[in-house]
């Protein structure tokens, strides 16, 4: 069982995951905390979106991954981790030396930036993603 696909969206009042089903999966244990790789807090669900309200998170930077569990009680590895930064973002988003990025839609689709507006833009350095948040971008 491996999760391939996790995307964190910051919406008005609430923060909303989603994930690629597994399909042996019974159910799903989201985790987050504000250091990589140390999650201190979870939720469980039986669905692939889980949205959280937004007083539950007082940080500015929060990491987020995934685990599916069968009935049998077999675990998946953690998914790979996204980072979400909680604070309203003003940028210019033009590309920085040695990061590679890509830009998605609020459905997760992937865009190119061709008109003002919310994006999600993940930055990728040598190939790998090392986090992705939500911008405004004014054209």
């Amino acid at each position: 069982m491996t999760i391939s696909f996790l995307l964190i969206l910051l919406l008005s009042q609430n923060i909303k995951a989603t994930w690629d089903s597994v399909p042996d999966a019974d159910f799903y244990r989201m985790f987050w905390g504000t250091n990589s790789g140390e999650y201190t807090d979870s939720t469980w669900t039986t669905k692939t979106v889980l949205k959280l309200p937004m007083i539950m998170f007082q940080n500015p930077v929060y990491y987020f991954a995934v685990k599916a569990v069968n009935g049998d009680g077999n675990v998946s590895k953690y998914s790979e981790e996204t980072s979400l930064l909680m604070t309203s973002v003003k940028q210019d988003l033009e590309p920085q030396r040695n990061y590679t990025y890509k830009y998605f839609n609020i459905r997760g689709q992937r865009t190119e930036l061709n008109a003002s507006g919310l994006y999600i833009r993940c930055r990728f350095l040598d190939g790998v993603r090392v986090g992705c948040g939500i911008y405004e971008y004014i054209k």
